[in-house]
């Protein structure tokens, strides 16, 4: 027969600690929301104005006259276009239509695509203007009679005048100087002319 059991023993000590597993592999990345877009920057400064073309009428002494001949510009006479001619000065010619054709070298165009802003008016003659003569230099669009812009030679020797005003050269126009002498005045008739502007 089986005897009564004995008492228990006492708890033996802890085992020492395990080694560290391996590490989990990383996991996926996450994806934010995308922000709100900034508002607007400021706006840059406005650059320079390009400079453009330079057109030039003239009506200038004839060459080997020994300074005796001038071309001598009488009242509502036209400039000629350097750009399409000798210098000289010629009865201010009939319209002509947009995009038409002429070989009237008093004109300058036809005007590009786009037209073009006509400014900056110098114009200077050799005459000398007193007392109450006067000269008005006008650069028109022949295409439509419209006067683009004009300043007035009053005083001075040589006299000069200028304007800084824009006026539209529409496309395919063309356009003249012409120079309109105030009556009395013969320190302006039959004088030699130059005249310029942008466009």
């Amino acid at each position: 027969m089986t005897g009564v059991s004995g008492p228990t023993g006492a708890t033996g000590a802890s085992g020492t600690a395990g080694s560290t597993g391996p590490t989990g592999a990383t996991g996926a990345t996450g994806i934010g929301a995308t922000g709100a877009s900034g508002a607007p920057g400021a706006s840059g400064a406005t650059g320079p104005t390009g400079a453009g073309s330079v057109a030039t009428f003239a009506a200038l002494e004839i060459p080997g006259s020994g300074g005796k001949a001038n071309r001598e510009v009488k009242a509502g006479e036209c400039l000629c276009s350097t750009a399409t001619g000798s210098p000289g000065q010629v009865k201010c010619p009939e319209a002509v239509s947009a995009g038409g054709f002429t070989e009237d070298a008093a004109l300058l165009g036809p005007m590009p695509v786009g037209g073009a802003t006509v400014s900056d008016l110098y114009a200077v003659t050799n005459g000398k203007a007193e007392h109450a003569e006067e000269a008005t230099v006008a650069v028109i669009d022949n295409s439509v009679g419209k006067t683009l812009m004009s300043c007035a030679a009053k005083s001075g020797s040589p006299s000069s005048c200028s304007a800084s005003r824009t006026g539209s050269a529409s496309e395919g126009h063309y356009n003249e100087v012409k120079i309109a002498i105030k009556s009395e005045s013969p320190g302006l008739e039959r004088k030699s002319w130059r005249v310029t502007f942008r466009y």
